[in-house]
């Protein structure tokens, strides 16, 4: 898979296809984080359209980043593996 920078559209909300294309996941895994209530937090507008704000979005991503590097930390930061 090819990684390409995304550029939004202007405007402070992104449509779910756009969004996921953002954070660099399907559409559908969008719709599933959705429904887990484990994404980032969406907005309905006018019926069935949903939309994500994009300081939510770069917020979400913030946390997942935060997350990963903590989870990625050496044993020996992270106090793990009960060793020593």
């Amino acid at each position: 898979m090819t990684v390409t920078q995304y550029v939004p559209p202007v405007g402070r909300h992104l449509c779910t296809k756009d969004a996921a294309a953002f954070l660099g996941v399907r559409p559908q895994t969008l719709r599933n984080w959705k429904a887990l209530r484990i994404g980032p937090p969406a907005r309905k507008l006018s019926g069935r359209l949903v939309v994500y704000s994009l300081d939510d979005l770069h917020a979400f991503m913030a946390q997942r980043e935060a997350q990963t590097a903590t989870h990625n930390a050496p044993a020996s930061q992270a106090g793990a593996c009960g060793e020593g």
